[in-house]
């Protein structure tokens, strides 16, 4: 027995101790499997953000080299010890410098003589000779580095310097600043839901930019990292050398996940990202609880069967390996390939078929709108149709992909763009057919769009292929009336522009750029004005006087909508209160806000915030609901309209005609106004067919005590038929175009204010 209890005891003995074992082994397996995973996935983001700074970077300076070369015949023929400030009186060269100042964006520039000046286009002189980037240039290279530009200390820039040489010789140079704030809209990933910080930094860990908010000594990245930790020497020696690594450290007490980047031919720039080493793990367990879970089982098994262990090993070895890989090249939703796997298969594909190809990105309408009121679980409901799809109509050498997780991208073989079309076509018929049949509710419309770009034989790069493709998908993001859309080369002009809109439209409301316009609104029988509309003009302190066509669609894509409707609303507030003091009868003002506030929670009670900070009563505020938001979400608008009116405020339904809101809608959505659409209006004129349908819709708003309110009225003619058929009021160009407030102020309640009333002849 003793002896027996003996064998017990060590065979218990041995059992814990396999126990310890395998479990450290796979905590161990599990901390080598998320370190792969975060070099897959992190270092992925950070590839792609270095990638698309180094393009801009190399894109510049190769403009300013071409710069140099047409300046070589502009410059004076004079030996080159002669060039001095007086170059710069020349004025066909200082308008080419002040155009490629423009046209380039650029902080400054100037042109550098051989003896160590530099001349700017106001005249004045720099001592550069003590600048190592002149100096290298001077041997007749271009260079780009992030320095001095002014050499006097504070004028820190990515300066570029390129020769200008006149039959081989070098003659003087060329020499430009760029504000490294234009990086800022390339440090961009939506991977990490915002909980990434990114820092773009030089070899001596010096930040040029960051999106941190983490307080940093002496503004260097290398003050931020443990000094103790045991990748620090070779973090320092990768940074130094412009390599990547991926390392983890702690920060502020705190593990973090560290990737670095160099910026190809970026005067040795690079790129830094930090996440929270919990988000990494935690990513990665929800991307494969499954392993984690058979881990387990295996250790359990493999504890309690020591018999077997060493088979038990090699099966896990092997299996921990295929994992390792189907994380790197699959989609933890659909099950289908990532864009890892699609970028392999899909130039391997191009380049070995004679078929000609091309690359589909699908945009799902309102993805973030379904994700933020459905929720996840509906965005993968959604994916998962996509991909069920996709996966039972793709030919061969045809693939798909989903991609940052509201895209799909898709390689399709074609023969012309029509047939491309008609396939695209159908595709989308078969996913939303596919995806009704499997859906709960009907609480949002599912749409699809698609931007198409036709493969050339040249093109090698399936990202600038999808990069493409997402241009074409942007330009009828929001034009409902388009399925799809083709690239062309004119699609970066857009991009540029919609980049500095969304640079600048922060700055828009903190600078009050954004200014008030008003609509006269008249009472069709008496001819007076009962009110007006509030329109927004954006005074852009570059590009002057925009108008709304120029910005609203970015506002809507981006969600500054609801702050621009928020800051609209309290300038109409204060001009109702200052109108007020000075004695005026305030009329009401009329603000058409966007969909994306009837699904704030909050909308309400910050509109009342505001009406009460200025002593503003609800009745002089009318809130103009297009008809399109309605037909959205029925049930929530209605909602939404009882709370308003309960509250005093005015409702009215915008462009109604446009969309599928039936006049029998109106006995269950209670609201004060209708506004017809200019397009009724227009059609009353071609046809009684029109007439009779105004007639039924003015008939049916009398019954109910709504007002009639017909707007983009364009004659004489228009009015007076509107008048005899019963409409209240009306607004056009015909009788006055939108105001600024001091010339509104005057029109309405100047002493000639009377004079302004419309004659409907």
């Amino acid at each position: 027995m003793k002896i027996k209890g003996i064998v017990l005891t060590l065979s218990g003995i041995v059992i814990v101790a396999l126990i310890l074992f395998m479990t450290k082994l796979a905590i161990d397996s599990n901390n080598q499997n998320v370190k792969q995973y975060s070099e897959a996935y992190l270092g992925n983001e950070t590839d792609k953000i270095a990638q698309s700074i180094g393009i801009y970077l190399e894109s510049r300076h190769n403009n300013i080299c071409l710069l140099s070369e047409m300046l070589s015949d502009m410059l004076p023929d004079l030996p080159a010890e002669e060039y001095d400030s007086s170059i710069m009186n020349n004025d066909s060269l200082t308008e080419i410098l002040k155009n490629a100042k423009e046209s380039l964006s650029l902080m400054d520039i100037m042109i550098c003589n051989i003896k160590g000046s530099g001349f700017d286009l106001k005249g004045n002189e720099y001592k550069l000779d003590s600048c190592p980037l002149y100096q290298k240039s001077l041997l007749g290279e271009s260079a780009v580095a992030f320095t001095d530009f002014y050499y006097s200390g504070d004028s820190l820039a990515i300066v570029d310097i390129a020769p200008i040489k006149r039959d081989n010789e070098l003659i003087a140079l060329v020499r430009t600043a760029t504000d490294p704030e234009k990086l800022r809209g390339l440090m961009t990933t939506t991977a990490f839901r915002g909980n990434e910080d990114i820092f773009i930094i030089e070899r001596d860990g010096d930040i040029v930019l960051s999106t941190s908010d983490i307080a940093i000594e002496s503004n260097n990245i290398l003050s931020l990292l443990d000094e103790k930790a045991d990748d620090y020497q070779l973090l320092i020696q990768v940074i130094n050398q412009g390599k990547s690594i991926l390392s983890v450290m702690n920060i502020n007490g705190q593990k973090h996940s560290i990737y670095y980047r160099g910026v190809d031919g970026a005067g040795k720039l690079g790129v830094m990202t930090i996440v929270l080493q919990k988000q990494m793990i935690e990513a990665y367990r929800i991307a494969n609880s499954s392993e984690l879970n058979r881990l387990l089982v295996v250790t359990v098994i493999l504890a309690s069967a020591a018999i077997i262990i060493l088979i038990a090993i090699s099966i896990y070895e092997i299996i921990k390996r295929r994992k390792a890989e189907y994380i790197a090249f699959n989609d933890p939703i659909t099950g289908g390939m990532n864009f890892n796997s699609f970028r392999k298969f899909a130039i391997r594909n191009i380049q070995k078929a004679s078929d000609k190809f091309a690359i589909v990105q699908m945009d799902i309408d309102k993805f973030d709108y379904i994700r933020e009121f459905f929720g996840q679980n509906e965005i993968k409901r959604l994916q998962k149709c996509i991909a069920d799809v996709l996966a039972s109509n793709m030919q061969d050498d045809e693939l798909f992909c989903r991609y940052s997780s509201k895209y799909f991208n898709i390689l399709l073989k074609y023969h012309n763009k029509e047939e491309l079309a008609n396939r695209i076509a159908y595709l989308n018929n078969l996913i939303k057919n596919y995806e009704e049949e499997r859906r709960d509710s009907n609480k949002y419309e599912f749409i699809l769009r698609f931007g198409i770009y036709l493969v050339t034989e040249d093109d090698n790069d399936i990202e600038h292929m999808v990069d493409k493709a997402n241009q074409a998908l942007l330009h009828i993001k929001d034009d409902r009336s388009n399925l799809m859309n083709f690239f062309s080369n004119s699609m970066y002009d857009r991009l540029h522009d919609e980049n500095e809109i969304m640079e600048g439209m922060y700055r828009a409301i903190e600078e009050k750029e954004l200014v008030l316009y008003l609509l006269p609104k008249y009472n069709l029988k008496t001819g007076l004005q009962v009110g007006a509309e509030a329109l927004v003009r954006w005074m852009h302190p570059d590009k002057g006087l925009l108008y709304p066509g120029r910005f609203i669609s970015v506002f809507e894509r981006t969600g500054f909508i609801g702050k621009m409707d928020m800051y609209m609303l309290d300038q109409m507030c204060r001009l109702l209160r200052d109108w007020t003091k000075k004695g005026y009868r305030p009329m009401p003002l009329s603000l058409n806000i966007s969909r994306l506030n009837l699904y704030d929670p909050n909308f309400i009670k910050n509109v009342l915030e505001i009406t009460e900070k200025y002593g503003v009563p609800t009745e002089l505020l009318i809130f103009e609901i297009s008809e399109e938001s309605i037909q959205d979400n029925m049930e929530l608008a209605a909602g939404f309209i009882r709370e308003f009116r309960k509250h005093g405020f005015i409702v009215s339904i915008d462009n109604f005609g446009t969309g599928n809101v039936s006049l029998d809608t109106l006995y269950h959505i209670h609201v004060d106004e209708l506004k017809l659409d200019k397009s009724y209006i227009q059609e009353a004129e071609k046809s009684d067919r029109g007439l009779m349908i105004i007639q039924s819709i003015i008939d049916t708003a009398k019954r109910l005590d709504i007002k009639v309110v017909s707007q983009g009225v364009m004659s004489q003619k228009q009015a007076k038929q509107l008048g005899l058929m019963g409409c209240d009021m009306l607004q056009g160009f015909v009788f006055s175009e939108p105001l600024p407030v001091n010339e509104y102020e005057d029109y309405a309640y100047g002493p000639r204010a009377l004079d302004n009333k419309i004659r409907v002849s």
